[in-house]
């Protein structure tokens, strides 16, 4: 879970992306959204890795930008 408080006043628009070769796993609740003034939101990150995945190292980065809307 990622947990996301807007302290600012204005609304921001969230954008979370990620990379690396575990990003074929990754399964986000939300990935564009509005996040109001003074509100917060939870997200949910759920890795899914199937049972005929290749054994080895995984790995990648998960990146949230925030811009005023």
């Amino acid at each position: 879970m990622i947990f996301l408080y807007n302290d600012d006043v204005y609304d921001k628009y969230v954008t979370i992306k990620s990379d690396g070769n575990v990003k074929q796993f990754l399964m986000l609740s939300d990935d564009n959204f509005r996040l109001a003034g003074h509100e917060n939101k939870t997200l949910n990150i759920t890795i899914a890795v199937p049972r005929d995945a290749e054994y080895g190292n995984y790995s990648g980065n998960i990146y949230l930008y925030f811009r005023r809307f």
